[in-house]
């Protein structure tokens, strides 16, 4: 993998890796852009140097490049870092004080708060006005639905902190935020803000607004799941999929078709062939090539421009610029051409799991997919092409594996099954909704292309439900570690050199390795499911899960007898510790009993708390600092958080085994 002929693969890595020790170590921005001015100036010293063709600096001057790429990942990533930037709202904002802010984008929930991300513009502290910047995430209560993007608004609300609750398996959530630039959030009823106006207009207003309508056309000819899945398939939009859906496409290993991403820039341009082929004789292929390029950036810009879709949007621009400039086209040069480009318009990217995820699968279809699709043959054109798009389905998920057991802890089983029975169904729903789009003025034919895109988008539907349904659809409980990760990935490029170099003498103890950690996966995984244990969870209600034979047995108080919080910290718990899981609500009864195979769980509900009794053993989680526990372990509530007690469920979780 010489410099020259894939440079771009090493500005990447330089640059990544200039983001992650800026991300680990951050320090001061000005001393970073003065290194990366000094390190330019001394470059361009040595270019407009005349050296001999021998010369040791002429053949160790590429290592420039490679550190201008390092000291600008570390410093575009210092520059979005609220520490150096005494305007931002983190250092500007005081208890007490208003925010003006406009509101950048709103999701829609269940209840009466939405959730949107806004804007800072001004603080507002007695008389005076200080300007500020920076993205807070806001629940604003909105009973009237009156909310709308680029409103200004005034707001009177405590800002706080977002952090984790440290629940086994829950999502980093702290993480997630702090990579969007967010770090603070608040809670805000009506009467704690009022709208003053709305922003200028912006470019990007006009796809947000072509997004909007074409949203209202899906949600004037589709209903219920259909309608939901559809307008997060086609336009991006996920606001309003149920998350018992969500559930059933990431255990199905179909999370890439519900969002919108490269898969879909691919059948947009396969589409588009088809279109602009009909017309063969009118436009010539550079036309055609330049027109496909254009709807695609519109499209990428529709859907919101999602690091995926913006990488297979730059990767066609890029084989477009090639084939109408007659250059020869590297794959693998243009992807890390594409993953530069994102990551200086925001280094943030670089911790985003989908950027990791699509970039990851791209590596894997090119080491893997030409190698795997030549394995088999057929006259029959579409069982080949469904082989091909299965091989394509495997060579990605050779490389995203290590990352999927990293984060989501499960990996879908049937996921070949997934992918084979949707890649008709995604081609045929994102060009019956661009159908759809074009003819919605002409009501009769609308009707009629919406009742096919329904039909679609029903078999789709029924097709996750039903893998979903099979026996072990999912396999939860591998907790890896970071280092596992990076081993895992040495041993796929170590097995993939061997094959290609037909290193036999490699391939055989590398298959060895592959296999041993495959034991050592599913050891620990049968000990996880195996585990006997009781576990606390920070939670706004009493909530705790007991693991006992491969059953986890979830206890809640809601008077409401609504599983819906409790279902998601004993889901995320179940990904860590698999077993069947029970729901039980406490807080309706005086004493609740469960009968185990050897022994029983018995709950009573005393003064202050809950007694929980179990082989042999009494814990007392307390919900008030007046309670009647005796002897028992005690465990506090997190809204019971003193420093001087131990067990305090404020700090997080707190797990004891059985």
């Amino acid at each position: 993998m010489r410099f020259q002929y894939m440079p771009f693969l090493w500005f990447f890595f330089s640059m990544a890796l200039g983001i992650v020790v800026a991300d680990l170590f951050p320090f001061d921005f000005y001393i970073s852009f003065f290194a990366l001015i000094i390190i330019l100036l001394i470059f361009a010293g040595f270019q407009a140097l005349k050296f001999k063709i021998d010369s040791t600096v002429l053949k160790i001057q590429f290592i420039f490049p490679l550190l201008i790429f390092f000291q600008l990942g570390q410093t575009l990533y210092l520059f979005e870092n609220p520490n150096n930037d005494i305007y931002h709202v983190e250092n500007q904002y005081l208890v007490g004080d208003k925010v003006m802010v406009e509101i950048e984008a709103i999701s829609k929930t269940a209840g009466a708060y939405k959730k949107c991300e806004v804007e800072a513009k001004f603080i507002i502290r007695y008389k005076d006005t200080v300007p500020t910047r920076g993205k807070i995430l806001m629940f604003l209560e909105d009973s009237t639905s009156k909310l709308q993007r680029k409103q200004i608004c005034i707001v009177n609300a405590e800002l706080t902190k977002i952090g984790n609750n440290q629940n086994p398996g829950e999502f980093d959530s702290q993480k997630f935020w702090k990579h969007k630039s967010i770090q603070n959030s608040a809670f805000v009823a009506e009467d704690q803000f009022i709208v003053v106006g709305k922003s200028d207009w912006e470019i990007m207003d006009l796809f947000i607004g072509l997004r909007e309508k074409f949203a209202s056309i899906l949600d004037t000819f589709l209903k219920g799941d259909e309608n939901a899945v559809a307008k997060g398939l086609i336009l991006g939009d996920r606001s309003s999929i149920d998350s018992e859906i969500t559930r059933k496409f990431g255990n199905t290993g179909a999370m890439h078709v519900l969002a919108v991403s490269g898969l879909h820039v691919a059948i947009l341009v396969q589409i588009l062939t088809l279109i602009f082929g009909l017309f063969s004789k009118w436009i010539s292929k550079n036309q055609a090539l330049i027109l496909a390029l254009i709807i695609v950036w519109i499209y990428s810009a529709l859907t919101g421009l999602s690091s995926s879709v913006v990488r297979s949007a730059l990767m066609f621009t890029v084989l477009a610029g090639s084939t109408l400039s007659g250059r020869k086209y590297n794959g693998f040069n243009s992807l890390a051409l594409s993953a530069v480009l994102i990551l200086v318009w925001n280094p943030h990217f670089l911790f985003d799991i989908g950027f990791q995820l699509s970039y990851l699968a791209m590596v894997g279809i090119f080491l893997f997919n030409k190698h795997l699709s030549v394995l088999f043959y057929t006259k029959f054109k579409w069982i080949q092409l469904a082989w091909e798009g299965t091989m394509v389905g495997i060579a990605a998920q050779i490389m995203t594996v290590p990352l999927t057991l990293y984060y989501f802890h499960q990996f879908p089983n049937y996921f070949i099954l997934t992918n084979l029975g949707l890649m008709v169904f995604s081609f045929l729903v994102l060009a019956l909704g661009i159908a759809l789009f074009a003819i919605a003025w002409w009501n009769p034919l609308a009707k009629a292309v919406a009742f096919l895109l329904f039909w679609t988008m029903f078999a789709m539907l029924w097709i996750i439900d039903f893998v979903d349904s099979l026996p072990g659809a999912v396999s939860n409980g591998f907790v890896l570690q970071f280092w596992e990760v990076a081993f895992l990935f040495a041993v796929i490029i170590v097995f993939y050199w061997s094959l290609i170099k037909q290193k036999i003498k490699v391939l055989q103890p590398v298959l060895v390795i592959c296999i041993l950690w495959i034991g050592l996966l599913v050891s620990d995984r049968f000990q996880r499911m195996n585990h006997s244990q009781i576990c606390f969870f920070q939670a706004n209600e009493p909530t705790f899960v007991v693991q006992h034979g491969g059953q986890n047995f979830c206890f809640y108080a809601n008077r409401n007898k609504n599983p819906k919080k409790a279902k998601y910290v004993a889901e995320a718990f179940q990904k860590m510790y698999p077993g069947m899981l029970h729901y039980f609500e406490i807080s309706a009864n005086r004493n609740t009993e469960i009968k185990l195979k050897k022994g029983f769980i018995k709950i009573e509900h005393l003064k202050g708390g809950y007694e929980i009794k179990l082989k042999g053993k009494s814990y007392f989680l307390a919900t008030s600092d007046e309670h009647a526990a005796t002897k028992s372990k005690i465990i506090y509530s997190p809204w019971l958080a003193n420093k001087k007690l131990e067990n305090q469920l404020a700090f997080g979780s707190i797990q004891f085994d059985l």
